[in-house]
């Protein structure tokens, strides 16, 4: 019948005492390939050759390489022990990166009201798609409409269908390009948009990268750049 080993992790201070139980089966002896493995900060199941089920405990904070889908299988299951730190130290503390978690989403979420409508909550463009990947087009709108913008009009090229677009997202108000297979041009005003979102699956032809600067020359408000890979 399977037992618990607890693990007990302390640091000469005391500030952190965590108990893990690993629940092993008693009656088959464990062998070197399938034990499971527990991995404090950083994951080493590559130097053990070990391939049983990891977990990697972390002190206090994510670590950049936890984060990498090419480390995944070395981290298996991660999870964050708190040590103790001052908030006021971690506040002070420079980071590159930023997780987003719910505290920050909580921090930012804003009730609506009893009476609001779509009205109340922005207008936003999505310039998108070409042909071969009006999908990407189609799925952006959606995230968008998820995210709670108010209304949506989509950018697309003829090849997308106006009616295709408006049958997966019919929420969302459709214009469509001169041109059937790349953008080329918004005729609309962007300016009247509180937001614009430029970029899936639009291509890289000359026309659409001039239409990119003609957006760029037009709408003054604050711009955001994703790096693209």
């Amino acid at each position: 019948m399977p037992y618990l080993v607890p693990v007990s992790i302390a640091n000469w201070r005391g500030l952190l005492r965590a108990w893990w139980s690993i629940s092993i089966n008693a009656n088959a002896k464990p062998s070197r390939s399938t034990f499971p493995v527990v991995c404090l900060s950083i994951a080493r199941r590559k130097a053990m050759s070990l391939s049983g089920p990891i977990t990697t405990l972390s002190f206090q904070c994510l670590k950049p390489a936890f984060l990498v889908a090419e480390n995944a299988d070395n981290t298996g299951e991660v999870h964050i022990l708190d040590i103790g730190l001052q908030e006021g130290f971690l506040a002070a503390t420079a980071g590159v990166y930023e997780s987003v978690d719910i505290s920050i989403i909580s921090s930012i979420h804003k009730p609506r009201k009893r009476f609001a409508h779509k009205g109340n909550f922005g207008h936003a463009l999505l310039v998108a798609g070409s042909y071969g990947k009006i999908g990407a087009a189609i799925l952006s709108a959606k995230a968008c409409l998820r995210s709670g913008i108010g209304l949506l009009s989509c950018h697309i090229p003829k090849c997308g269908i106006r009616d295709r677009m408006q049958t997966a997202v019919p929420e969302a108000m459709v214009m469509t390009d001169f041109n059937s297979s790349f953008l080329t041009k918004v005729e609309d005003d962007p300016t009247k948009y509180e937001s614009i979102g430029i970029g899936p699956g639009i291509g890289t032809a000359s026309e659409t990268k001039m239409m990119l600067r003609e957006i760029f020359d037009t709408y003054r408000l604050p711009w955001y750049s994703m790096p693209m890979h």
